[in-house]
């Protein structure tokens, strides 16, 4: 049986590896429509806990291989991920159009708290609340239980954000539907 924090964990990788693939579903799409050969293990990037300059060297580097790259972030990344898209436009020489698209991801995870402070969530989610309560448990505790599992576990709305940068490429006269063009 999976202990409180692995259960977290799980929970964790599954949303992250949940948005890598819609990530990667977006990159094979757009590139499709954009003429290029996709890379789908390269040229997509999630954006997370690592120094933004350390991204902004990286995806500048695949930008110039690949010439279209998609950077993703979700939650309290996407300020690093407009700055890494900034940073990567201003010190590219060349013409690089960007497209914008905007979404929510559900998770278990509260994006306003630290992953820990959700464990009561995932326990209700996995339907074992009651485990971690103390072998006596008070009559408010178990009326709160009762009505935890009565409400159910909670979803959140967390928004993420997909930016593809592409380098001299011939845009659709259409644009990439489901995205903004934003121009510079």
């Amino acid at each position: 049986m999976l202990s409180e924090k692995d259960k977290l964990l799980e929970v964790i990788s599954e949303e992250l590896d949940a948005f890598t693939s819609d990530s990667r579903n977006d990159y094979l799409e757009a590139a499709k429509k954009l003429g290029v050969t996709a890379k789908v293990d390269e040229a997509v990037v999630i954006i997370g806990n690592e120094p933004a300059p350390k991204y902004v060297a990286s995806c500048t580097e695949l930008l110039q291989k690949y010439k279209v790259v998609l950077l993703a972030a979700s939650g309290r990344n996407l300020q690093k991920l407009v700055g890494v898209a900034e940073q990567i436009k201003h010190a590219s020489n060349s013409q690089i159009s960007q497209f914008n698209k905007v979404s929510t991801q559900p998770s278990l995870i509260n994006p306003a708290y630290r992953a820990e402070q959700s464990m009561k969530n995932v326990q209700v989610f996995f339907g074992d609340d009651t485990a971690s309560q103390s072998d006596t448990p008070s009559q408010s505790d178990s009326a709160s239980a009762a009505l935890r599992e009565i409400r159910g576990h909670k979803v959140y709305d967390v928004p993420c954000l997909r930016i593809i940068l592409a380098q001299n490429t011939d845009i659709p006269a259409n644009g990439l539907s489901g995205w903004s063009l934003q121009k510079s």
